[in-house]
C-alpha cells in the first residue's frame, strides 16, 4: 500500500499492530528513511477529539525527549475522518529504549 502525505508518499513495508488503530512500518518512497505510520479512521462524533490529540501531538513533538512526528495527514469524508501520523522509527522498534539512549546521552 502507498501512502500519500504532506511531505512525500510512503509504502508499506509491514503491519506493526492493530488496536483501536493500524500501524504499519513505511519507507519513504524516494528517501527510502523508514518510519511509522499509525491510520486512524474515525467517525464524526469521535473527530474532534482525535483532532485534540492531534494537535497535543504535534505541540509537544519538539520535546527531546518525545518520538518525532515527520509527517501528517487529515482528510474529511462523509461520515468518517482520517487522521494519519507519520513518526520516526524507534531504533530496533523500542521506543522506551530510544527515549533512555536520548536521557542518557543529553541529546534530542
Amino acid at each position: 500500500q502507498i501512502y500519500q502525505l504532506g511531505k512525500g508518499s510512503y509504502r508499506t513495508l509491514k503491519p506493526l499492530g492493530r488496536s483501536q488503530f493500524l500501524t504499519s512500518l513505511v519507507e519513504e518512497t524516494l528517501t527510502k528513511s523508514q518510519y511509522v505510520i499509525k491510520d486512524m479512521m474515525v467517525n464524526k462524533k469521535e473527530a474532534p477529539r482525535a483532532a485534540k490529540e492531534v494537535a497535543i501531538l504535534r505541540g509537544i513533538c519538539e520535546h527531546p525527549y518525545i518520538i518525532k512526528i515527520h509527517d501528517m495527514k487529515h482528510q474529511i469524508f462523509d461520515k468518517m475522518e482520517l487522521f494519519m501520523i507519520c513518526t520516526e522509527l524507534a531504533k530496533d522498534g523500542n521506543l522506551g529504549e530510544m527515549i533512555n539512549e536520548r536521557q542518557r546521552s543529553g541529546k534530542p
